[in-house]
């Protein structure tokens, strides 16, 4: 596990919060056939480059549930062109509770580090994303057919909000790049968790109580 996810973990647990590790939740496709939802997905799906008749059903896992509330925790990987894309989305207009103008913000300038994690093979590309968005650029060229790997990350975490809204089943989102002052000193969550100061402890967890009372709808 990310040892940003472990600190995390630790600190809610150490807290009182009840954390599921993904395994034991995900979010499901059955209901997704047909309708608006439907036509949405493979909207996105096309607009990703995808080149198969219908989009990919993948197994969608949240990273871990506080409270019986699903939590999504986006490393760098998840900022970029294709998130961006995606962030578009209508659907993110009746999304309160998602923090969409800081992604598409981290989208547009923190791609440089998402390039420096995202070019090894299983990332770039893999089997999964070259059967659903085809071939990709070499390495680190994102102007010719880009990295399949990506567009498939990106696919995923949009498939993932679409049925949180269709399942009106708000999830908590948590990016690596939120944050926080500190001392009259803004740090970033990823600053934070990789240090494991237990300076930073209180703040993370004032954070992350703020998020789950703004009217979170937990598992039934």
């Amino acid at each position: 596990m990310d040892i940003r996810k472990e600190h995390l973990l630790r600190i809610l647990e150490e807290n009182g919060h009840k954390v599921a590790l993904r395994n034991d939740f995900h979010a499901s496709l059955n209901k997704l056939v047909d309708g608006d939802f439907y036509q949405e997905a493979q909207r996105m799906y096309t607009l990703l480059g995808g080149i198969q008749v219908d989009f990919p059903r993948q197994l969608l896992n949240w990273d871990f549930v506080i409270d019986r509330v699903p939590i999504a925790f986006d490393d760098l990987l998840h900022f970029n062109r294709y998130r961006a894309i995606t962030l578009q989305a209508s659907l993110y207009d009746v999304m309160p509770w998602f923090p969409v103008n800081n992604y598409r913000r981290y989208c547009r300038t923190f791609e440089k580090e998402c390039l420096k994690g995202g070019t090894r093979n299983g990332i770039w590309i893999n089997k999964a994303s070259e059967q659903f968005f085809g071939s990709s650029s070499e390495p680190a060229d994102l102007y010719g057919s880009g990295p399949s790997g990506w567009k498939l990350l990106a696919f995923n975490a949009f498939l993932s909000d679409l049925i949180s809204l269709k399942n009106h089943q708000k999830v908590v989102r948590i990016s690596v790049y939120d944050t926080l002052m500190v001392n009259g000193s803004l740090i970033r969550m990823d600053k934070m968790l990789e240090s494991g100061n237990s300076k930073y402890k209180p703040y993370v967890i004032n954070y992350i109580n703020r998020l789950l009372k703004k009217d979170v709808k937990p598992f039934a």
